[in-house]
């Protein structure tokens, strides 16, 4: 089982969106996590982190994807 925990960034009225996945057992950042979020997309490095960008005001579906973990799939709401 995993956690993916969100931390915004304002440039600009636009933001950016790191996303670190990590392990819920041992509290490790899992790699190779391909995270979509509206219409960008990245994959997790070895801290467990992406960061996808610009986004603007919005609410944005995400879903984070491993080939030996459940996914995870949810709603993140993007502040003006």
């Amino acid at each position: 089982m995993v956690c993916i925990e969100f931390i915004l960034t304002a440039i600009r009225k636009k933001w950016n969106a790191k996303a670190t996945i990590k392990d819920s057992e041992t509290g490790a950042g899992v790699a190779g996590f391909k995270l979509v979020m509206g219409s960008l997309s990245g994959v997790t490095d070895a801290s467990g982190s992406v960061t996808l960008g610009p986004f603007t005001r919005g609410t944005y579906d995400y879903l984070a994807t491993h080939e030996d973990y459940e996914d995870i799939a949810g709603t993140r709401a993007i502040p003006g």
